[in-house]
């Protein structure tokens, strides 16, 4: 992997004629919801119907 970062940073120093475009590197990782399976049924937070009275209960250790 580290011989693969190397050839993709040489290539991206080139800047003569032609400037290189495009990905020149590419590393396949899972996405950050799929590292927590808790979310994959979850729905979304803007789609959550909310009131400032809910929130009260955890506001309390506040003040």
């Amino acid at each position: 992997m580290r011989l693969k970062a190397a050839e993709a940073l040489k290539k991206a120093l080139e800047w003569d004629a032609s400037i290189p475009l495009g990905i020149i590197y590419r590393v396949d990782k899972p996405s950050f919801g799929e590292y927590l399976p808790q979310l994959e049924n979850a729905v979304p937070l803007v789609k959550r119907k909310w009131a400032p009275q809910d929130a009260e209960p955890f506001m309390k250790e506040f003040y």
